[in-house]
């Protein structure tokens, strides 16, 4: 099985989200909804298929960090469950753990610690 070669971005839209992730990255935690729009506006400029990018792991898993530090895990369940579908259903052999070990943790903050489990077993 071959492993997925992800693309980059036109360095200026590049530069742009990387920016954005930064200003995300210093604001919290004194700002948390601050930094969730910024790593939102982040993942919003990151084009569709989303998930094909060299920048979008980066991007989706502070975002995810945000939006759990900021309670809202189903939209953060919803994001990695996009990720997981589209890295096990790419054909690609599976190199990152990142992906199941954040749902886990998702999951965990929701009080379904089974469920964790389930993810943590993929994630190894």
């Amino acid at each position: 099985m071959n492993i997925r070669m992800y693309h980059d971005l036109e360095a200026q839209l590049e530069e742009a989200i990387w920016a954005l992730g930064e200003e995300a990255a210093h604001i919290l935690p004194l700002d948390s909804n601050l930094a969730e729009e910024k790593a939102q506006k982040a993942w919003d400029l990151i084009p569709e298929p989303k998930h094909t990018w060299g920048i979008t792991g980066v991007t989706l898993h502070q975002y995810v960090q945000i939006l759990n530090y900021n309670g809202h895990t189903q939209r953060s369940v919803e994001l990695l469950n996009e990720e997981i579908l589209d890295l096990e259903g790419a054909g690609y052999r599976i190199i990152h753990a990142e992906p199941y070990i954040q749902m886990a943790e998702t999951l965990l903050h929701q009080r379904k610690p089974v469920l964790a489990h389930k993810y943590l077993k993929k994630a190894y």
